[in-house]
């Protein structure tokens, strides 16, 4: 086996950065994490995780409807009750709820975001992480 290894890796170029440290050093990570979601997004739309990703980047970068879509788009392919799809629910639903108390979020968006929580039944289990956490603990 080593042999075998050592002759497939016989031409290649040793590392520059083993380590990773200067992919690492990018001045604003998630913005360049965004460029490859939006990758994985069209070529690897089937992927649940592809959509976890996304929950996680757009939440934290503060985009609340891209976290709705990246939650429908998930929920769209995985069965009810996935605790990974849930984690992102809750936290959504927490990020949105926080975001509406310290009125960061724009009249149009905030009517958007509402409308489709009530709608997303499939998901929301009644709007609020509490609840989100209660329908899910009964599935």
């Amino acid at each position: 086996l080593c042999g075998l290894l050592q002759r497939l890796f016989k031409g290649a170029k040793e590392d520059p950065d083993p380590d990773g440290e200067l992919l690492a050093a990018v001045e604003k990570p998630l913005e360049e994490t965004t460029k490859y979601l939006n990758l994985l997004q069209e070529h690897a739309k089937d992927q649940l995780q592809t959509h976890l990703m996304c929950c996680e980047v757009f939440r934290r970068k503060g985009r609340l409807l891209k976290v709705l879509q990246a939650i429908k788009r998930a929920s769209a392919i995985t069965p009810r009750g996935n605790p990974e799809l849930h984690v992102c629910c809750v936290r959504f639903l927490k990020a949105f709820e926080a975001a509406r108390q310290a009125g960061g979020v724009p009249p149009p968006v905030l009517a958007v975001l509402e409308e489709e929580i009530k709608k997303g039944s499939a998901w929301a289990w009644g709007g609020t992480a509490k609840s989100c956490s209660d329908g899910f603990c009964k599935v």
